[in-house]
């Protein structure tokens, strides 16, 4: 059996950004641009000046971008914003882990703001780290964790008028999700404030590895992204107990059937 990858999502994923998949920079180099690894090329932009540097070995010994607090990437500023997924399904699950220092909120990633849009992020209040996803509409809601330097899943699902928020494949909170994002607020990675200006308490310090955006309502799908980014990084024993995920890894099982072709992610010959 091979393994499973977000490839195998086929049409529904949309966005990939992959530390491992970025070439030709050495340790500690800055990086400018983040390719988008789907093939649909909604790639990702340093902010002026202030870009993330790279990481050959980082969570799991594998690549990852690094952000000192005053850095950070943003996605297309055209119109319409291919990550304002107005009404439609998606989710979107990132890795990534704080250095441990005292940043009141570090947003790992957000489209628009903490309360409009969805904002993954991580605070830390009288010394425990708290890591907080918020959602349109309602307040901050979160998990404590002793994951905190080590690494975490974060996770953001809508499911038609239903959005949730994960860690670690653990459902932490829920509301009814935007319709919209507001317009020139483009998909921020690392930081929070405007698409052009990082403000220092909303800024991210620690290491991102990946990031998945995929659009469907397939709860499986998103468990399949969560088990194949917790065990590629290590983080499977946060994975709560009776995650399908759990124990192994995502497979593609081949199988045959009546024509050549792809069924399910599996391989028909």
């Amino acid at each position: 059996m091979a393994d499973w990858t977000p490839v195998n999502l086929g049409t529904h994923l949309y966005a990939w950004f992959n530390a491992g998949a970025i070439t030709g920079l050495s340790n500690g180099a800055s990086v400018s641009s983040w390719a988008d690894q789907s093939g649909n090329s909604r790639n990702l932009t340093g902010v002026s000046g202030k870009n993330p540097t790279y990481a050959t070995s980082n969570l799991n010994s594998l690549p990852a971008l690094v952000f000192n607090g005053d850095a950070g990437l943003h996605g297309p500023t055209s119109e319409p914003d291919p990550f304002d997924f107005g009404s439609g399904d998606f989710a979107v699950t990132a890795v990534a882990k704080t250095d441990g220092n005292a940043t009141v909120i570090g947003v790992v990633l957000q489209n628009n703001s903490q309360t409009d849009g969805y904002a993954l992020y991580r605070a830390e209040v009288g010394g425990a780290f708290n890591f907080s996803v918020a959602l349109a509409g309602t307040g901050n809601a979160g998990l404590d964790t002793s994951t905190a330097t080590n690494g975490l899943l974060y996770g953001f699902e809508v499911i038609s008028t239903s959005a949730k928020g994960y860690f670690d494949g653990d459902h932490a909170t829920g509301t009814t999700p935007d319709t919209s994002v507001a317009s020139g607020t483009p998909l921020q990675v690392g930081y929070g404030g405007s698409a052009s200006s990082i403000n220092a308490n909303d800024a991210f310090k620690g290491s991102i590895s990946e990031i998945v955006f995929h659009t469907s309502n397939d709860t499986n799908e998103r468990q399949k992204v969560e088990g194949y980014l917790a065990h590629k990084y290590g983080l499977q024993s946060g994975l709560p107990s009776g995650h399908p995920y759990e124990t192994n890894a995502p497979k593609i099982t081949p199988y045959k059937g009546i024509s050549g072709g792809l069924v399910d992610g599996g391989l028909i010959s």
